[in-house]
């Protein structure tokens, strides 16, 4: 993949997850870079997704007739992720501990369904349904990569696209 700060990199695949026919979630990293994380949702001919690397953040999204634009997004302005002293102290974690809802006491593991409702602008936008259900199911990935990597899963083992849905406004 060449980024847009002309940088080629290759990524290895750690994880792949199928959806249905023609649709799948590809998950991985930079090749040379551990820390890295990259994920894409593919849907048909539509591709989105985000990678992480030590040079950027970049995001990709579905812009239908099998193009994709890249976005390379300012991570100097992203919010800066803090935990208080008192929630390290009461869950007595190290920075390479993670914390899992089914090993949390008390808390029953669930997953989180999600309906993702899109007006005729989206689908304007982003070119075709496809684009637009990749793009969707790219957020949702992010989502989950999120919430593995937070100790604030509340019980939420997981976050799933079930459908998208056109409406007819604008």
């Amino acid at each position: 993949i060449y980024l847009s700060n002309l940088q080629n990199i290759t990524i290895e695949k750690q994880k792949l997850i199928h959806r249905s026919n023609n649709k799948y979630s590809w998950f991985g990293n930079i090749k040379g870079e551990p820390e890295s994380k990259v994920n894409f949702a593919v849907v048909n001919d539509s591709i989105s997704g985000s990678i992480y690397s030590q040079s950027g953040v970049f995001e990709l999204v579905a812009h239908g007739n099998n193009k994709i634009k890249m976005i390379e997004l300012d991570s100097d302005n992203f919010e800066k992720c803090e935990v208080s002293d008192l929630t390290t102290k009461n869950l007595k974690l190290n920075s390479k501990q993670k914390v899992k809802p089914s090993a949390t006491k008390g808390i029953t593991p669930t997953t989180l369904d999600v309906l993702i409702v899109y007006s005729n602008d989206t689908l304007s936008a982003l070119g075709s349904h496809d684009s637009v259900v990749a793009t969707a199911q790219a957020s949702i990935d992010n989502m989950n990569t999120s919430l593995q990597n937070s100790m604030l899963m509340a019980g939420i083992d997981e976050v799933r696209l079930v459908t998208t849905l056109a409406v007819d406004r604008d």
